[in-house]
């Protein structure tokens, strides 16, 4: 064993002191070589790119071609739908809407859902009488009472 550890070691030495007398005679001759082909490497990897970025932009404009066709044909399919629902619709709708409405609404106040709790609900509605309003109350932070809401409420007037 003593003898192959001999042996590996005068060849290590061997090849270590070749390729330090070698080396300045290869390693030009090499670059040479190897700097070439690695600037041709690189101007590969270059144009690939371009190249990649050229098609996936002739392939993004594609898709949005085909998006904006397919919203216009949406589009135009809605259109004519939209006009027979309309015809077939007719006078009903406006009953039906004006039936959606509460009583206490109209179409001058416009419920935001603020004081939807402050509301009187329709069936609270007398007969032949109207819905009052709640007493418009001023924007307070949350926990405070306002001055309407402490102040006490008159009766109606008949």
């Amino acid at each position: 064993m003593a003898e192959n550890l001999k042996g590996n070691i005068v060849t290590g030495l061997a090849a270590g002191v070749g390729a330090t007398l070698l080396a300045p005679i290869i390693l030009p001759i090499l670059a040479s070589i190897i700097k070439p082909l690695t600037k041709g490497t690189i101007k590969a990897g270059i144009l690939f790119y371009e190249k990649g970025l050229e098609s996936f932009a002739e392939l993004s404009e594609t898709v949005e071609d085909l998006v904006a066709e397919a919203k216009s044909e949406m589009e135009a399919e809605a259109a004519p739908a939209a006009a027979v629902a309309a015809r077939t619709s007719g006078a009903g709708d406006t009953a039906q809407a004006s039936a959606a409405v509460p009583p206490a609404q109209t179409s001058e106040t416009v419920d935001t859902g603020q004081h939807a709790a402050a509301r009187t609900p329709p069936e609270s509605i007398p007969p032949g009488g109207t819905a009052q309003s709640p007493p418009a109350t001023a924007n307070t932070e949350p926990g405070q009472a306002s001055d309407a809401a402490q102040a006490p409420s008159k009766p109606p007037v008949a």
